[in-house]
């Protein structure tokens, strides 16, 4: 049986999701863009109004962010999200890219919640993925060792009737931090916290 679009989903080349505002003229440009490499999650936060709401467009693919909008990246708590944020960094020098992702520490902060549980990989990460983490300066000791077991956790584990919720939070913070950020030339980190816990992340 063919998947029906969420509402506000346009038809769209592999690796991109495409949304546009209702009313909105296709001359009209994001003020962001949500780089969510998961089609089940972006569609998943398209269906729930995210676009429209926050003014932002969701891809899937790096090559399809539009230029010269600052860029948030959404990813799972494990060794390829972790790299996603530095990636498109270099695919995407001299842009702002702020890393909103699940992180290894607000999994393990949330695994006293009930049913909530690192999920293994098939294999752990190599030697040069793992000096790749640690040369990246964000990660604990403590996170670090999670992922060289192989552990992490996928994004679209998060209970969806409180995703979207948790992202539109996320979205409205980066929006009040980017001139900072613009200012200080740094990127913010750990925006993204556990549905049912108190605080951000440390």
């Amino acid at each position: 049986m063919r998947r029906r679009r969420g509402p506000g989903v346009l038809p769209s080349a592999p690796g991109t999701v495409r949304t546009a505002p209702h009313g909105a003229t296709p001359q009209q440009r994001p003020e962001y863009a949500l780089l969510c490499p998961h089609r089940y999650t972006a569609d998943l936060l398209i269906s729930r109004g995210i676009p429209d709401r926050c003014g932002v467009i969701v891809v899937s693919d790096i090559q399809r962010v539009p230029a010269d909008v600052p860029v948030i990246v959404l990813h799972d708590a494990d060794t390829e999200g972790c790299l996603l944020a530095g990636r498109t960094r270099e695919a995407l020098p001299g842009r702002l890219v702020v890393d909103a992702g699940l992180s290894p520490r607000t999994v393990m902060k949330a695994m006293g919640l009930k049913g909530v549980k690192a999920v293994p990989r098939a294999e752990p990460p190599s030697a040069g993925v793992l000096r790749l983490l640690r040369d990246g300066g964000t990660l604990t000791e403590p996170e670090l060792d999670l992922l060289a077991r192989g552990d992490g956790f996928p994004l679209a584990a998060m209970p969806p009737a409180k995703l979207p919720a948790a992202v539109t939070r996320v979205i409205e913070r980066i929006t009040v931090e980017v001139e900072r950020e613009r200012k200080r030339g740094d990127e913010a980190v750990g925006f993204l916290t556990w549905p049912g816990t108190n605080g951000a992340a440390p």
